[in-house]
């Protein structure tokens, strides 16, 4: 824990609206585990009272060996480094969230509670581009191909990405009536689990290239 603490870049950094945070929570929980913080995020996270114990009988004596008091500091050490690691890799409309609050662990649970939801609200939203993600008639295969494959890492990047026979179905689904054969066969193909997403998008290349030759006949 005797590190440094890193501050990340402005654009890095948890916006107000949260259309970073998977990124930012990535980022920030490798931090934190590299100065052996990782604790306090945990859901099931308990705090206890740092406080120096009391024996009933002694006002003035206290019942902490001294090896637990090296761990009551300690863990007040690891406290106050995920305290600062979490302010100062926030931007400022992102602080009022956290001002009031002197626990790590309140502040990390303060943070999903806010931002959470508006991930979940962006795999749903790229979950529907992904759905209706079709090829325009003038639209190349190549790009077409990327607009899909731009979806699929940015769901992948949210750790939801779809499962691989799904990307295939959708893939074909999206293709003009002039694919309708390549469809048919490739769809009974991946039932059978004999092609891989990365060998569809190979075939519909050399697919659009016959139609192209036809087309010119």
């Amino acid at each position: 824990m005797g590190n440094s603490i890193q501050l990340l870049s402005e654009a890095d950094r948890l916006a107000e609206d949260g259309a970073n945070w998977l990124d930012w929570k990535m980022l920030i929980e490798c931090m934190l585990q590299q100065h052996g913080c990782e604790e306090f995020t945990h859901p099931l996270y308990s705090k206890q009272s740092l406080e120096d114990p009391i024996k009933p009988e002694g006002p003035s004596k206290s019942y902490l060996t001294s090896t637990e008091r090296q761990e009551m500091e300690e863990k007040k050490q690891r406290e106050s480094t995920a305290r600062t690691i979490l302010v100062l890799n926030v931007k400022r409309p992102v602080l009022g969230l956290l001002r009031e609050l002197n626990h790590p662990a309140d502040m990390w649970q303060a943070l999903c509670t806010a931002f959470q939801p508006a991930s979940m609200s962006r795999v749903a939203d790229l979950n529907r581009q992904l759905h209706n993600c079709e090829m325009s008639p003038t639209e190349r295969v190549d790009q077409y191909m990327a607009r899909f494959t731009n979806i699929v890492c940015a769901l992948d990047a949210a750790g939801e990405r779809p499962r691989e026979s799904s990307l295939v179905h959708q893939l074909l689904y999206g293709l003009p009536m002039a694919y309708q054969s390549f469809v048919s066969t490739m769809e009974s193909a991946v039932e059978a689990h004999i092609v891989t997403f990365a060998q569809v998008k190979a075939r519909l290349k050399v697919e659009e290239a016959k139609i192209e030759r036809w087309s010119r006949k």
